[in-house]
Parts: C-alpha cells; sequence; structure tokens
C-alpha cells in the first residue's frame, strides 16, 4: 500500500490518497474545515470518484472557545456525539 497526502497553506490536511502496490487509486477521503481550523467535513471517494460516505461535524462552544460538545453525522445522520469536560483552574 502506499498514501499520498496532500496539506492548504495552513498546514491543513485535505487529501488522502490509498494506492494499491501497483499504483492504482483505491480510495481517497477529502477534508474540509470551519473557519476557527476545526474539521467541518470528511468525503469518503472510491477509486471512480463515487460518494461512498460524507461525514460532517458541528460543535458546541464553552465560555473559552473550546468545544465541549461534537456531533458527527454521516450521511446527513447524527451517529455520535462526544462531549468532553474541560476543568479550568
Amino acid at each position: 500500500m502506499r498514501f499520498t497526502y496532500i496539506y492548504n497553506e495552513s498546514g491543513q490536511l485535505i487529501e488522502n490518497n490509498r494506492f494499491s502496490p501497483e499504483g492504482v487509486l483505491l480510495r481517497s477521503l477529502q477534508y474540509s474545515y470551519d473557519k476557527s481550523g476545526y474539521p467541518s467535513q470528511e468525503v469518503h471517494l472510491l477509486a471512480d470518484g463515487k460518494i461512498q460516505r460524507t461525514m460532517h461535524f458541528t460543535y458546541k462552544w464553552d465560555q473559552q472557545g473550546n468545544w465541549v460538545q461534537k456531533v458527527i453525522f454521516e450521511n446527513d445522520l447524527p451517529t455520535q456525539i462526544v462531549e468532553r469536560e474541560i476543568v479550568y483552574r
């Protein structure tokens, strides 16, 4: 297997490609980010360019500007809720 990684000018991963040992593209993942730099969307593509699945993420923020809840949607259906508690001293 061989992988390639493409980053934007901000250093964020925007594409990840997986190739067979023969060099044939097997799949591609494309990433998007919100204005704060947090992941907002992940698109899984098959070798022929068809979308296998799309994931997007929404966040809730605390008063300090840190996310405390992340909802993961797969094909527009919520599949996970990740919550975290941050203790400030």
